[in-house]
């Protein structure tokens, strides 16, 4: 056996450069090494491998190490651009956005670059006083949030319209459609459930689709939808904290009390007051040198490759359920011309409209919830009923003791005491009744 002789000198340097890679945990170090490892390789394969101590040329190349060491060098190189260009300062068109994102920063933590990337979508909203918001079928699909003014929210359920509450700077509705973050909030609303927002004052409001809310979600870095789940929960626990204690003044994502003005339309202080020291992030030699530190992980903690996006399990069924729920009620419920009329799509009734929410809320599988067309599964559903729907496509339904306990109670007109009727109930004539909602549009 022979020992062959030391590797040369561009060959240490990227063994080197390969084992600083292994040992830090940060992704921009371990680019940056690799950049350098594959620099010292391509040096070492155009000056054809000269031997230890030697750095000069030999006289001959190797073809394929400097394909090689190109090709990796290329994709490395640029990965580390993009990941340096991540750390640029940012900033925002207008004062508007500047503003919005420091609402945003301070109720998630949402930082300038994640902020960049939620600006891409959604649009600004200016409605004069006294001009509706939203209405029954936006609620479905639009998510408003409130940057400046005072607006008024009313619920009608079954019927009954309530007398209204007050929003004011940075309130969040409908907070329902924030289920397609992929975490269960709840506050869904039904077939008899709607609402719409009127402008007390003129208010400035900054709005995203559903669809939208899907996208960020799933569609950019963990970083994103992790940003937007922390901003869920502060919007309900400081809504939840102003209801519990009606009277109390109204405070700020900082725990201060929010200014006078606050309650006749102007803008939270999240949006206005400037960063303090301790929100301002500014780099150091000594912050650079503590974060080298904190990156040396040289053995990998578990689940560093799991992440909280919602694509599949749990998450990915409650955000699609979201998705597909918010657009077929809101195609379920098309908006009249007449005041106060809410119409079902033709070919359906609230009951089908129940019905296929139902049948949707079993299926077991992402495939099968993404590949149901809502509208044309309600209007089958308002036809023929669950049974026969089943029947018709073959399959059969679940035998399991209280497994379709919720779908055979609508389908019998036992639901758990709707105000509008009982949408089961069959008419004269023995066909079921297309019941219409009555909402204050």
């Amino acid at each position: 056996m022979n020992i062959l002789p030391i590797a040369g000198p561009f060959g240490q340097l990227g063994n080197t450069c390969f084992l600083l890679a292994g040992l830090f945990g940060d992704i921009l170090l371990i680019r940056l090494f690799l950049t350098l490892a594959y620099v010292a390789l391509l040096a070492g394969a155009l000056t054809g491998y000269p031997r230890f101590g030697d750095f000069g040329f030999n006289g001959t190349i190797s073809a394929d190490g400097i394909a090689w060491a190109v090709v990796c060098l290329a994709l490395h190189l640029y990965a580390l651009c993009q990941l340096v260009r991540d750390e640029r300062v940012i900033r925002f068109r207008s004062d508007d956005e500047e503003q919005l994102w420091r609402f945003f920063y301070r109720r998630s933590g949402m930082g300038r670059l994640e902020f960049k990337q939620v600006l891409k979508y959604g649009s600004w909203v200016r409605v004069p006083a006294g001009k509706r918001i939203l209405g029954a079928r936006d609620s479905r699909l639009r998510i408003f949030l409130l940057v400046e003014g005072h607006a008024t929210f009313y619920t009608c359920y079954g019927g009954y319209t309530d007398p209204g509450r007050p929003m004011y700077s940075g309130a969040l509705f409908d907070k329902g459609l924030l289920n397609v973050l992929g975490v269960f909030v709840g506050l869904e609303k039904g077939e008899d459930k709607l609402f719409r927002a009127v402008a007390e004052t003129d208010c400035l409001l900054y709005s995203w689709t559903v669809e939208e809310l899907s996208a960020m979600a799933t569609q950019h870095g963990p970083a994103v939808a992790a940003f937007w789940r922390n901003f869920a929960l502060s919007q309900l626990g400081m809504e939840l904290e102003l209801r519990s204690h009606k009277g109390a003044e109204p405070l700020c994502a900082t725990g201060e009390t929010e200014a006078f003005a606050f309650l006749h339309g102007a803008r939270s202080r999240d949006f206005t007051d400037p960063l303090r020291p301790y929100e301002q992030q500014r780099r150091t030699a000594k912050g650079t040198l503590q974060w080298i530190w904190r990156s040396l992980s040289p053995f990998v903690p578990p689940g560093v490759r799991h992440t909280a996006l919602p694509v599949n399990g749990i998450l990915a069924r409650n955000r699609v359920l979201a998705l597909k729920t918010a657009a077929a009620w809101a195609a379920l419920s098309r908006e009249s011309s007449l005041a106060g009329e809410c119409d079902l799509a033709p070919g359906v009734s609230v009951h089908g409209g129940m019905l296929a929410y139902h049948h949707l809320q079993r299926l077991q599988s992402i495939d099968e919830l993404e590949a149901v067309d809502m509208v044309q599964l309600a209007r089958e559903l308002s036809i023929h009923g669950r049974s026969d729907y089943l029947a018709a496509v073959g399959k059969q339904p679940n035998s399991k003791a209280n497994a379709d306990e919720g779908v055979n109670a609508v389908e019998e007109g036992k639901g758990s005491g709707d105000p509008v009727g009982s949408p089961g109930e069959p008419d004269a004539q023995g066909s079921r009744k297309v019941v219409r909602i009555e909402v204050i549009t």
